[in-house]
């Protein structure tokens, strides 16, 4: 994700906790109805 976003947003400083990515990522997965399908 973050080349991608590097790509699009050149010479931007991206930062940001892994950990709250990846729990933000889980919390729209589940909104979306797929958890069981992404957890395994």
């Amino acid at each position: 994700l973050i080349p991608a976003l590097q790509g699009t947003f050149p010479g931007v400083n991206i930062q940001g906790c892994y950990f709250h990515f990846c729990q933000a990522v889980l919390r729209k997965v589940t909104d979306l109805g797929m958890r069981t399908s992404y957890i395994h």
